[in-house]
Order: structure tokens, then C-alpha cells, then sequence
């Protein structure tokens, strides 16, 4: 577990980010696996069409990464610490199922763990001992892999007599393996940076708005505060609307605003698993109102969170290529909406009807297919003008 998270990162100095940016993967996920008393670990990547064409690159980047954790010393302890701290605060945190959930996933469990310690024994890591995180590493060779690849255009000759499905086996090329064993990391590439969204306080505040509810007018705006009493969870769910009058000016407005939100989140991505390691949920969108900011967390985090996102939200921090794929998404899914559901298309007439100011999926298109990346940046700079917040 404590290498899955290692390898599994998505920071920008991970090796999905590598991948990602060579046009070669689009997802990583890594972990243990147990099949019956037998164990392995895992490795699933989503690959490009591209990144299928370069298996061979693929591995070499993947056996680069291993590599270099076999070269270090020693696993830092920051990194083992995290995990589990996570592992704690989520049990600690965690939801129940319903009783019948509940009682399922207990019963399952009691096959294999001691009842007195069960959701101990599932959720809680281990402290392991960088002798037995080698042990493992040393295990990660090419000498023992076993590499499988799905796709449609893959050679078969023979068809598994259960399913039908059509497979062939073959060994790894020996020059490959022996490239694997001598590959070297990407420029870039190491280890997660301490994540600094892990909360540590967990003391509820003082209710004191729960049934009197707390609003203050400002001169930017609204703020209104409510305290929960039900859930009784050191968290905070907050909503942040930036009101303008541009979203609803024109269709170039509206759709300068989607690309503002995606251009946001976009930038953002890299740095979206230690926020989600974290327990911290960030989103951004754009309506005919304006700009909608939504975030949740443990509450002691939130102060970083802020001085975390606002830089995203005030200044452009993605390139004309990335513009380029984000437009062209868009367009993609203006596109496709006459293939959406009826339910979909119901509401987008209902709204076109009851709405005074509304922009239909084609007059979104036409202004679309006149925009380009310094229009994105012009809109960023006047977006935050004369607007009014609230909060």
C-alpha cells in the first residue's frame, strides 16, 4: 500500500504526469491485490493510442520508476506517516452503510480478520520496516512481470474455451528485459513532496450559528456562516459565488466562462491527488451568474486551501496547447448533444423556453469556433471586475 500510493501518485512529479505529458497514458492506478493466500501488486495504466504504439516506452518509464525507488536508502518516513494518517482519520471519519451494508461487509471480513479488530485490521496500516518495503521492491523486476495488454488491434492465436476471448502469450524479448532492468527515471520524476492538506486538529469549533444563522454585507459582497449540529464532523462545506454580468451579456461571454472553469481545473489536476489524499474536494464552474467555487475539507485546512486556489482562479496558468484541448472538449460535447439522452435534451428545451437569457448548444458552438487562446486571457483579466461575492 505504502509503494501504491508512492507509484500511484499524480503529482506533477509523478510518473503519470510524465506519461501524461508525452501524449502516452491517461490514468495510473497501483496497489496490492490478494487472490485467496497468494498476493501481487498491481499496475494499471490507461494508455493513448500512442502509448499502446510505444509499449516498450511505457515500461521502460514504469521499470525507470521502480528503479530509482530501489536506489534510494530508504523509503522517507513522510511518506509512510501520511498513509497512515489517512488510514486513521478515515476510519475515524468514516461513513456507515446501511445496517445490511454494514452487516455484509462485517461477515465478509470476519473470514479473514479477527472480529475484535476488525475495521482495525482493514482500514489501519502497519508501521512496515524499510527492510521489508525492499523486500517487496526486489520482487518488482522484469525477471517478474507479467505484462498484459488490452486492445482491439492486438494479434491473437488462441480463443480461451470459457468466455471465447481471443488472446495470445508470449515471453518478454530478453533485450527488452534487460533495458527494463538498466532504465532510469524521467527528468522530473520522484518522489510525492510532503502533502501539506492532511489535517492534524480535529476540536469542533463553538456552535454558535446553528439555528441563528450568521450573514454579514460587505461592501464585495455576502457571507453567510451556519454551524452543523447533526454530523458533528470537524469539516467545512463551503460555496463561493463571484456574481458578473458578462456570463449573460453574449454567447462568447457564456462560453469564455466554461473555458475560464475548465482552464482552471485543468491547471489544477496535478496537484488534485494530494487534495484528494486529503480528504479536500475543490471544484470550479460557470453559469449565467457568474463564477461558482465549491470546496470541502476538514475545516483546519481550509486557510491553505484559499491561499492554494486563488492564484489558479486570477491568472492563466495553462498554454496554447492546453487551451487547444480544452476547446476542443468542448466543442466535442456541444457536438454530441443531439445524441444525449431525451431527459437531457427535454431539460435543455425547457430551459431555452422558460429562461430570458439562454444559450442553446449551437449558438454556444458558433461562438466557440471563433475563439482562441487570447481571448481565454482577456477574460481572465477583466473577469474579476466589478463584481459583487458571495459566500
Amino acid at each position: 500500500s505504502i509503494l501504491g500510493g508512492i507509484i500511484g501518485h499524480e503529482g506533477s512529479e509523478s510518473l503519470l504526469q510524465d506519461l501524461k505529458q508525452r501524449g502516452l497514458a491517461t490514468s495510473l492506478s497501483a496497489g496490492p491485490q490478494r487472490i485467496g493466500k497468494q498476493g501481487f501488486f498491481s499496475l494499471t495504466l490507461t494508455l493513448t493510442p500512442e502509448g499502446m504504439a510505444q509499449l516498450n516506452t511505457v515500461l521502460e518509464r514504469t521499470f525507470g520508476m521502480l528503479n530509482y525507488l530501489r536506489s534510494l536508502p530508504e523509503i522517507p518516513t513522510y511518506l509512510i506517516q501520511e498513509r497512515q494518517n489517512m488510514a486513521e482519520i478515515d476510519l475515524r471519519f468514516r461513513e456507515r452503510d446501511d445496517t445490511m451494508a454494514e452487516a455484509r461487509m462485517r461477515a465478509s471480513l470476519m473470514q479473514t480478520y479477527p472480529y475484535e479488530s476488525l475495521l482495525e485490521s482493514t482500514y489501519l496500516l502497519p508501521a512496515p520496516t524499510q527492510d521489508s518495503i525492499k523486500a517487496v521492491l526486489d520482487r518488482l523486476t522484469p525477471d517478474n512481470v507479467m505484462v498484459l495488454a488490452y486492445a482491439k488491434d492486438r494479434e491473437t492465436d488462441s480463443v480461451e474455451k470459457h468466455y471465447n476471448a481471443e488472446y495470445r502469450v508470449t515471453a518478454l524479448d530478453e533485450g527488452l528485459k534487460q533495458k527494463l532492468a538498466a532504465a532510469q527515471p524521467s527528468p522530473g520524476v520522484g518522489l510525492p513532496a510532503p502533502n501539506p492538506f492532511i489535517p492534524s486538529d480535529f476540536n469542533l469549533v463553538e456552535v454558535t450559528h446553528a439555528d441563528n444563522v450568521w450573514h454579514e454585507e460587505a461592501e464585495f459582497g455576502d457571507v453567510w456562516l451556519r454551524h452543523d449540529t447533526l454530523f458533528e464532523q470537524p469539516k467545512v462545506a463551503l460555496e463561493v459565488v463571484l456574481y458578473n454580468d458578462k456570463n449573460s451579456t453574449s454567447a462568447k461571454d457564456f462560453v469564455l466562462g466554461n473555458l475560464y472553469a475548465n482552464a482552471v481545473q485543468l491547471a489544477m489536476n496535478p496537484f488534485s491527488y494530494p487534495l484528494n489524499e486529503a480528504g479536500v474536494s475543490v471544484g470550479i464552474s460557470s453559469e449565467r451568474r457568474g463564477i461558482t467555487l465549491t470546496a470541502g475539507g476538514f475545516s483546519e485546512k481550509m486557510p491553505a486551501l484559499a491561499e492554494f486556489v486563488v492564484p489558479f482562479m486570477t491568472q492563466v496558468q495553462i498554454d496554447g496547447a492546453q487551451f487547444g484541448v480544452i476547446k476542443e472538449q468542448y466543442a466535442m460535447a456541444l457536438a454530441n448533444f443531439p445524441q444525449s439522452s431525451p431527459l437531457d435534451q427535454a431539460f435543455e428545451a425547457f430551459r431555452e423556453v422558460v429562461r430570458e437569457v439562454h444559450f442553446t448548444p449551437g449558438q454556444q458552438a458558433e461562438a466557440l469556433d471563433g475563439l482562441g487562446f487570447a481571448d481565454l486571457q482577456d477574460y481572465f483579466a477583466r473577469v474579476h471586475r466589478a463584481l459583487r461575492v458571495r459566500a
